[in-house]
């Protein structure tokens, strides 16, 4: 987790919480552009995918699941 940092992590939780970027961002107060490019870095400081696109929002993979496990 080295190369990861407070915002992506904090980000990854909202988003997490929220089940979408925009309503992720809205809650921290940021672009959801924003919310999109850090959640991508830390994807690939991860080497693997948090989230998959669906109609509805963001849905945690299996590895999003356990990354929520470990930070919460």
């Amino acid at each position: 987790m080295q190369s990861m940092n407070w915002n992506e992590l904090r980000d990854f939780l909202v988003v997490a919480q929220a089940g979408q970027y925009a309503r992720a961002a809205a809650k921290l107060g940021v672009d959801p552009a924003t919310v999109g490019r850090r959640l991508r870095k830390l994807e690939q400081a991860l080497g693997c995918a948090l989230f998959e696109q669906t109609r509805d929002g963001q849905q945690l993979t299996e590895a999003g699941e356990r990354l929520l496990a470990q930070i919460e």
